[in-house]
């Protein structure tokens, strides 16, 4: 009672979410905020 039935669409959504939250640290975080080596981002 109450419960919300998790649907494809949330789930997909939510791993498109988590991919450009990634994506955004490998490509924006650790080069330009920390200026992190290419090495390191690419060992990332």
């Amino acid at each position: 009672m109450g419960r919300i039935k998790k649907t494809e669409t949330t789930a997909g959504l939510r791993d498109e979410k988590l991919f450009k939250l990634i994506r955004n640290y490998l490509l924006v975080y650790l080069p330009v905020q920390r200026e992190a080596s290419a090495n390191t981002v690419t060992d990332y």
